[in-house]
């Protein structure tokens, strides 16, 4: 089924560590100078001083780094893919994850007169770069040892290497051989275990054929790259399955024995291909699973309008591979804006073994928080039967928006 899956992944915990600089820096001082691999970076990066902590320019130190972005402008979360994983940060929120685990930042990034703002220490440590400030010079010095000394590539020759392992990978996934998907998958990847048991999973409930749209490769150097993929996910047979194209990057990881291979991936939007109103039409289950079902949802919503992150962690099932990633999109949801939620319809459209497939639709009005845009959405949840026989939500596919 491709890689379409996943939001924050799981690395290794870099804690923050000390501040870069402390004390009030003096008006007549000379400013303080970043270079990176030996690079003085222009004027426009000039660090801001917050709390005992230097921040720098988002984009200026991300491209100096060598770091792909992604910016999710609803919640003001800043993700960055590098050549050894995944950092997320959140405007406003001390709260960031380097590779999935939790990392308390001194400082919140921020933004100021149309410029976003990010810890130059978080971040250089993040990807293993080596930060040294010289307070007589008053010069920042990071050294990022995968951007010293580039090897000389061949360009093309490497991209066509990157797309025929991408295109191996769609194709065995497609043929349902798990053990051929994993050998296109880096020992190291953050997402390794989890696509083992999603993919293992899904290729036993259903059949689903998916097709590459477009791939563009966004950054190559010799150990690394990412690439923009669309895919294409189509239903042959099986349990219920949206047909949908979703948008993904892919960050790709050289091997210094198996050649290039999938690392870490970042969906960045998905469309449903079918979006008539009155699909998907329910099936016949009890009245009493629909009366079940219906309670769980308005549960949810309940709790989302209440802010009651503990209560929505507790509908989540425990086993759900997108668990930890769904609490935190929830979170920054929860911190960034004051909406309420209010649920139209409730469909049960899908069973299989010990699985139920939800069509729900809701809207969301915003009461306070940055811009937004109230929205009708349409979703299909997937819930897991609990030991006790209640239900517990799995994953969720959002669907079409329309504006209110």
């Amino acid at each position: 089924m491709g890689i379409c899956m996943g939001k924050y992944r799981a690395w290794s915990c870099l804690v923050c560590a000390a501040l870069l600089c402390g004390g009030a820096v003096q008006a007549q001082q000379p400013r303080v100078t970043i270079v990176i691999n030996d690079e003085v970076i222009g004027e426009d990066a000039q660090p801001v001083e917050r709390g005992g902590v230097t921040f720098v320019p988002l984009r200026t130190v991300f491209d100096a780094l060598g770091i792909s972005l992604v910016w999710n402008e609803a919640t003001k979360t800043i993700r960055g893919i590098g050549s050894t994983g995944t950092m997320q940060l959140q405007l406003g929120s001390t709260r960031a994850t380097v590779n999935g685990n939790d990392v308390v930042l001194l400082q919140p990034p921020f933004s100021r007169r149309g410029t976003t703002y990010v810890p130059l220490r978080f971040v250089a440590e993040a990807i293993d770069a080596q930060v040294q400030y010289d307070r007589d010079l008053r010069r920042i010095s990071i050294v990022n040892q995968l951007k010293v000394a580039p090897a000389r590539i061949d360009a093309a020759k490497e991209k066509q290497a990157i797309k025929n392992v991408y295109d191996r990978m769609i194709r065995v996934s497609n043929e349902e051989r798990i053990e051929e998907l994993m050998h296109t998958v880096h020992p190291f990847s953050p997402i390794r275990n989890w696509i083992v048991t999603a993919q293992t999973q899904s290729f036993a409930l259903r059949d689903v054929t998916t097709q590459v749209v477009s791939f563009l490769v966004e950054t190559l150097d010799a150990l690394s790259a990412t690439v923009r993929v669309r895919e294409q996910h189509t239903w042959r047979g099986g349990a219920f399955f949206v047909d949908h194209e979703s948008e993904v990057v892919v960050t790709l990881r050289k091997h210094p024995q198996f050649g290039w291979q999938i690392f870490d991936a970042a969906p960045q939007q998905t469309r449903w291909l079918r979006t008539d109103p009155e699909w998907p039409a329910a099936v016949a289950v009890p009245e009493s699973l629909v009366a079940q079902v219906s309670a769980m949802m308005r549960g949810i919503v309940l709790a989302t309008n209440k802010k009651r992150l503990d209560e929505l962690e507790k509908k989540i099932d425990e086993q759900a591979p997108f668990r930890e990633a769904m609490i935190d999109a929830m979170r920054n949801l929860l911190d960034t804006y004051d909406l309420i939620h209010e649920l139209e319809d409730v469909r049960i459209v899908g069973q299989s073994n010990e699985q139920l497939y939800v069509y729900t639709v809701q809207t969301m009005r915003k009461i306070s928080g940055p811009s937004f845009a109230d929205v009708r959405v349409r979703s299909v949840h997937t819930l897991a039967k609990q030991a006790n026989g209640s239900w517990k939500l799995v994953d969720t596919l959002h669907g079409p928006k329309t504006e209110l």
